[in-house]
């Protein structure tokens, strides 16, 4: 019988691009896992670009594989490859092996673009949809499904036609691009996967402010790819690192001998937050009493702060204040003090484990009851309840 390999042995596949800031964060990730083990992996990586396919080479002998699967013929060659494989893609595929999965959470991440988009006081939104696949079609539905739960019920999308699997994003139609977004009613946010600088290009090709008009946000933020656009663009933030870790404790496992349990073959991992750049440093409403509180409590929401003050900062009263926010948001002030507020403590919930008394606090709450309250009345559950439900998804 053939003695088994030592740890010290063990090599360990990476099927990842590295053309992507978040890919490299990925891989830093399952460094660090690979880094406290008492006798570390032998990584193997080569430099690969977004569009690759990758393969493991021919006759490889190694022990374990982490990969991005993005592809039905990539997870079935994986699959009869022999050592244990860990998905860090949430791509659709339908008849895939069921590897063990950790991911981004992409309906959370859809949930919290609408809550920043709506922040500031965004009414008309659209989706670009530039892969033409099930992957952004999903993530499609997941951002038009967040906006029915916030009560808006229209969202107009852009699906670029005839591009090749891999095209550079620059070969999007600009110019069909631009016609589109011209016919869009103003101010509008837009939610995208990528051609976050085509937007752009677009839009100064054919005379519209971004993001006075136009409002961009990406599903992933990459700091490269945002500074290097005429405008700097917003993104949600992901912990791409804490993936990569525990993809790679999964496949320790799995090296070890053990079994993956059925409530961890599925991992998601909330988003962070969202970067603002100045494609979305912007308040899309034209009434200046409005535009006044809304910038005053975005600031001021993370203290304790009173619907007096917002109007003294508005320089009204609270009750011409009050039917200037019915009129033009369809809501109270003291609903969007709240809102802001609910908003700052959920990210702070799912980002974070400080105790529920200094989320409270952090997120501008009179104290922990009242926010359990205010919780309880806005999403059916404590804000307790609301981590571990988190913690259950993944």
């Amino acid at each position: 019988m053939k003695n088994p390999r030592r740890q010290t042995d063990l090599d360990v596949a990476l099927l990842i691009d590295t053309a992507c800031q978040w890919t490299r964060h990925l891989i830093l990730g399952i460094n660090r896992y690979k880094s406290m083990l008492a006798s570390p992996w032998n990584l193997l990586v080569e430099p690969h670009g977004s569009a690759d396919v990758l393969h493991l080479p021919h006759g490889w002998k190694g022990d374990g594989v982490i990969a991005d699967i993005r592809f039905p013929d990539m997870a079935q060659e994986l699959a009869g490859c022999g050592p244990p494989v860990v998905n860090v893609s949430d791509a659709v595929l339908p008849d895939a092996p069921d590897f063990p999965r950790v991911c981004i959470d992409r309906k959370a991440a859809c949930e919290m673009a609408v809550a920043h988009f709506t922040e500031r006081g965004f009414t008309h939104f659209a989706y670009i949809d530039l892969a033409g696949n099930d992957w952004d079609r999903e993530t499609h539905r997941y951002f038009t499904g967040a906006l029915r739960a916030a009560g808006i019920k229209e969202c107009a999308s852009y699906e670029a036609q005839n591009r090749a699997w891999g095209a550079p994003d620059w070969s999007i139609d600009i110019d069909a691009l631009g016609a589109w977004l011209r016919s869009l009613p103003k101010p509008v946010a837009i939610f995208s996967w990528s051609v976050g600088r085509e937007v752009i290009h677009a839009c100064r090709r054919v005379g519209i402010k971004v993001p006075e008009e136009v409002a961009l946000l990406l599903l992933a933020y990459d700091e490269i790819f945002s500074e290097v656009g005429h405008v700097p663009i917003s993104g949600i933030v992901h912990a791409w690192e804490e993936i990569g870790y525990q993809a790679a404790e999964r496949l320790g496992r799995l090296l070890a001998g053990k079994r993956i349990p059925a409530r961890e073959r599925r991992t998601r991992i909330p988003p962070v937050g969202v970067r603002t750049r100045q494609s979305t440093d912007t308040l899309a409403i034209t009434n200046p009493v409005i535009t006044s509180a809304l910038g005053y409590i975005r600031e001021n929401a993370g203290r304790a702060l009173l619907v007096d003050e917002v109007a003294q900062h508005a320089g009204v009263s609270r009750r011409k204040l009050e039917r200037h926010f019915l009129h033009v948001m369809g809501r109270t002030p003291a609903d969007q003090i709240r809102h802001v507020q609910v908003e700052r403590a959920k990210a702070l919930l799912s980002g974070t484990n400080r105790p529920i008394p200094e989320v409270a606090e952090a997120a501008g709450f009179a104290s922990p009851e009242y926010m359990a309250t205010v919780f309880r009345k806005t999403l059916g559950l404590t804000p307790l309840k609301y981590r571990k439900k988190l913690h259950a998804q993944t």
